[in-house]
Formats: structure tokens, sequence, C-alpha cells
């Protein structure tokens, strides 16, 4: 429990917003960029935004600089204090090992721990990307666009100016303290270069994607054991010094639950339109049934026992096409994508039976590989941090239906002979002819990289 608090802790304090722990940094305008039609660049500290211009204080003469809107060709808004570019870096790369933390930590710190540390560590990653996103600098073309995305410009410029409202009236008095807070110039060439406009849209996408699973086969396998006869609530009893109560049966001993095994790229061939390829686990779990047998010795009635256990585990591979706009992050950072995938599933099923509830050297077991047909269905909310990086959550449907034939399993139960000692006595198990269906709904986040 301490290191599920542990976990916990970490987790929560990543997710604290690097603003919020650099709040006494000292208040700036935004950094901006202003390249005019005729090809000059100009650098400074936004001041303010009034009737259409922009009010800088030039970063080299240290002198207030008007400029028209209407002569403006690109702006780019510089976001990389340096101080805090590390405080979101720190967040971003620390929240990672929390997440694998919380992967692994089933074994040793048990399932509550593991959901602890793996939502923790998406809580931090998401921390760190958004700092990094409010920190990522931002370019716009202002060449041809309409008076509403215009005013939009205006007003995202007037909300990261030094005075929002306006220049105070006795702004030439406190000019001075302003033109301390003005960062060095960078070289021209780099200058040039970084305001030139950029491919309109990212092409490549890829997606580490995490889910919850939940497999329709685990739903399966107790309807066909309840069909075999193996549906029967095991005894209560003790074992040494240890104390056991009835256990009703068929029941699941292990479900899906949270993969971290899913990753996708997806190219753009339009603004709205892509294809990619996809990997993910479909399924895994395990259904267990048992069965109930009287013994009679000498007119005394005692019972044996016989279990039965399905195990599977499969993954797919997936084409997928997809509605996906591309937002403009400058004016739009939310993105709605709808989508299939046809592919391939690989399936490894594993029947077997056995005198306890564990498998021993009296276990028969039966191994089924097979590779099927897989479809999906899926839908996304994604949130552009950055134009190179995003943050969304998925819901999807998964249909993989598989056949398996009827075949027979060899099976024992103890059992006394006349001289009391303890036999194996066969029993057949016959499993019927049945099909299942490997996929079922899912649901995670996406954490995307954009190229």
């Amino acid at each position: 429990m301490k290191k599920a608090l542990i976990v916990l802790v970490i987790g929560i304090f990543l997710m604290i917003p690097g603003r919020e722990l650099l709040s006494k940094s000292q208040r700036r305008g935004a950094e901006v960029m202003v390249q005019n039609k005729g090809g000059t660049i100009l650098r400074g500290e936004l001041l303010t935004v009034r009737q259409g211009k922009l009010i800088l204080l030039d970063s080299v003469s240290a002198k207030e600089v008007s400029i028209d809107i209407q002569d403006v060709d690109a702006v780019r808004i510089v976001k990389n204090p340096q101080l805090l570019k590390k405080a979101a870096k720190g967040f971003l790369y620390a929240g990672a090992p929390i997440a694998v933390l919380g992967a692994f930590s089933k074994v040793g710190l048990g399932h509550r721990a593991a959901t602890i540390g793996i939502f923790g560590g998406i809580g931090a990653l998401y921390g760190g990307f958004r700092e990094l996103s409010k920190r990522t600098s931002e370019t716009v073309a202002m060449s041809g666009l309409s008076q509403k995305r215009t005013d939009f410009v205006l007003n995202k410029l007037r909300s990261q100016s030094l005075f929002p409202n306006g220049l105070p009236e006795n702004f030439d008095e406190i000019k001075g303290s302003v033109k301390t807070m003005v960062s060095r110039p960078a070289k021209a060439g780099k200058e040039i270069s970084s305001l030139l406009p950029g491919p309109k849209f990212s092409r490549v996408h890829i997606s580490f994607e995490p889910a919850y699973l939940s497999s329709r086969a685990t739903k399966t396998y107790p309807r066909l054991f309840r069909d075999m006869g193996f549906a029967d609530t095991r005894p209560g009893g003790s074992f040494l010094f240890l104390k056991y109560g009835p256990m009703d049966y068929p029941c699941v001993t292990d479900g899906p639950g949270i993969s971290l095994r899913g990753a996708k790229v997806e190219c753009s061939l339009g603004r709205n339109f892509a294809v990619g390829f996809e990997y993910s686990s479909l399924a895994k779990g395990k259904v267990e049934g048992y069965k109930k047998i009287d013994v009679t010795w000498r007119g005394e009635q005692y019972y044996s026992e016989l279990y039965i256990s399905e195990t599977h585990k499969s993954e797919a591979f997936f084409l997928s096409a997809a509605w996906m706009p591309i937002p403009e992050t400058f004016f739009n950072r939310s993105a709605v994508k709808l989508g299939v995938g046809i592919g391939l599933s690989t399936a490894r099923i594993t029947y077997t039976t056995s005198e306890y509830g564990l498998a021993d050297e009296n276990s028969k077991s039966k191994n089924v590989s097979k590779t099927v047909p897989a479809f999906s269905l899926f839908g996304e909310y994604d949130y552009y941090l950055a134009r190179s990086c995003s943050l969304g959550a998925y819901v999807k449907y998964r249909y993989a239906p598989l056949k398996v034939g009827a075949f027979d399993l060899a099976g024992s139960y103890l059992n006394l002979d006349e001289q009391m000692n303890i036999i194996h006595s066969p029993m057949t198990v016959s499993f019927p002819a049945h099909r299942i269906d490997l996929g079922g709904p899912a649901a995670g986040v996406s954490i995307a990289l954009h190229f």
C-alpha cells in the first residue's frame, strides 16, 4: 500500500502545471517576430494591440514601434524562455518512467497500484505536453486571411501582450523597466528561415495508444462451459492451515484489462483523409470451469473434481482509412477522427483439463493457433498541443471471428481402488465446435507526434 501511495503522490505532483510552479517568474509580453511585406523583420516584446496595429518594443533599438497589420506578411509568437522550457521538458521526461512503473507494477504492487501508476503517468505526460505546447512558437501567414481570421489573430496577440488593455498613461515613465525584459535578438538568417511558411499540414502521424480492452471471448466460454456441465460450485474446505470458502464456476480468472501494446502510423493523403497501419493487442483472458464428481467407496460417499480452462491471447494488424482533418493550430486545436480498419488477427488458445485448480503433470492440454480476418471501427478526439504533437481519447470496436472445431481432451480425476489407494480415473471431456469473437470494445488515450 505504501508503494501505491508513493506512485500516486509522484503522479499527482507531475500533473501540476509548470505555470503554477513558476508563477514567480517575471510577467512579460509575448516575444514576437514580424515580417512585413517588403521582407523586413522586426523582433521585440509585444506591448499591446491597438486599432489594427501591433505595438512592439524593438529588441535592437529598444524603441516603441507601431506596425499596421495590413503591412504584415507573417507573425511568429516566440515562446521559449529557457527556464520554462527546461521545466516543461522535466514534466514530459518524468512522466514516461512513471507510466512504465505503472505498467510493470502489476506483479510487484498489485492491480490498484498498477492503475494508479499508469494513470499518474498519463497525467504527467499530459502536463508535460501541455506546458511544451504553451512554450512552442506559433507562426501565421497573414496574406489572404479573411477579416474574421484577422480579428482572431489580433485578439490572440492582444491576449498575450504585456498590456492587453492598452498602453498605460505612464508608459514613458516605466519604459526603462520594460526594456530589461527584452531578450537579445537572434541571428538574422535564423529569423528569416523560421518565418518562412512550412508545410500546410503535417503528413506523417505516429501514435502511441494505450487502452483498456474488453474481449467478447471471456463472455463466450462461461456459456460454453455451462453447456458442457462444468458449472458446479466447488465446496469450501481447508488446506493445511488455510481455509477457503465455496466458489461458483465457471469464472473469469484473468480478464483483458489495460494494455500498453498499441501503436499506429498514418499518412495524410490530403488535409481531411489519411491511411495508416496499426498494431494492437486484441484480447486476452482465462476462463475456468469445474465439475464435482461423486465417488462411492465401500458404501461411503466422497467427491472428486475435474477442472477445465481456456486461455486465449491475440494481437491484430490493421490497415486503416480515416477521415482525419488536420487543424490549423493557430486558429483551432481540436480535431475529430473517424475511421475503419481491416487486417489480420493472430490467436493462440490453450484448453486444459486438470485434477486440481492448477495444471500439473496429470493435466492434458490442446493448443490452437490461427490467423483470422479482423475488422475495426474507431472514433477519436484529438487536441493539438502544438502542430507537432497532440493528445487524444478514442473508442474502438474490433471484430475478429474465429471457429474452433470439435475435439476431445483426455482428463482424469482422483478416485479410490478397493485397497483405498488413490488412482487417476480417466474422463474424456468433449469440447463442441464453437465460434468466438476475439474482439470487443476498447477505449484509451492517444499520444501522437506529427511530422
